[in-house]
C-alpha cells in the first residue's frame, strides 16, 4: 500500500509521512524541494522504531500545475491508499512577490487550493487501485473568514494588499479545502 503526503518535508506533514512509514506503507514524501524532501526521507528512516514500509522523495511545487502534473505522471498506474493534501503557505508580512502564478492565479491560492485540487483529480485512478482509499485535507479555523468573492480570482495581485487581506487570502484557500473536502 502506498499514500502520498504534500507538503511532508516538515512540520505535520512529516509527521504523517512518518506514522504512515511506521505503519508499512511506501510514503511518497513531497515538498517544492527535493533536496528537503530526500532529508525529510533520511530523518522518517533514521527515527523510525521498526517502521516496515519505504520513503520516497516526490518534489512538487503545488503553485505550478504542469509541476502537479508531472508528480502525478510519476505515480501513474501506482496505487493509493491514502492521499492527504497537507501542504500550505501563508504570505509573510513583508514578503515582497512573485504574487503571482504561471497560470494567473495568486500564488498561495495557487498553493494551497487549486494544486491540490489538481493533484487529487489527477490521482482518483490510483486510489481506485486501492478501494477502500482515503483522502484526507487539512484545513484551519482561519476559514471562518474565508470569503467566497475571493474564490477562483484569475488576474488578480495581492502585491500592495494590507496584511489583513492577505490574511483572508489564506482563510479564503482553507475555506476552499473545505467545500473540496465536502
Amino acid at each position: 500500500m502506498a499514500c502520498l503526503v504534500t507538503g511532508s518535508s516538515t512540520g505535520v506533514g512529516r509527521e504523517i509521512a512518518a506514522r504512515m512509514f511506521e505503519q508499512g506503507l511506501h510514503v511518497f514524501v513531497s515538498g517544492r524541494d527535493r533536496l528537503r524532501c530526500e532529508k525529510a526521507c533520511e530523518e522518517i528512516l533514521g527515527s523510525s522504531t521498526g517502521g516496515k514500509g519505504k520513503v520516497e522523495p516526490l518534489p512538487m511545487d503545488l503553485s505550478n500545475f504542469d509541476s502537479v502534473r508531472e508528480a502525478a505522471k510519476q505515480l501513474e498506474g501506482k496505487p493509493l491508499k491514502y492521499l492527504f493534501l497537507n501542504a500550505g503557505m501563508v504570505y509573510k508580512v513583508k514578503e515582497a512577490g512573485p504574487w503571482m502564478n504561471a497560470d494567473g492565479y495568486d500564488l498561495l491560492f495557487a498553493s494551497n487550493f487549486l494544486g491540490h485540487f489538481l493533484l487529487c483529480e489527477l490521482l482518483i485512478p490510483n486510489l481506485k487501485l486501492s478501494t477502500p482509499s482515503r483522502i484526507v485535507v487539512t484545513a484551519s479555523n482561519a476559514h471562518w473568514i474565508g470569503r467566497e468573492d475571493f474564490l477562483f480570482r484569475k488576474g488578480v495581485s495581492l502585491e500592495k494588499a494590507n496584511d489583513f487581506t492577505r490574511f483572508q487570502m489564506y482563510a479564503t484557500s482553507k475555506l476552499a479545502n473545505i467545500l473540496h473536502a465536502y
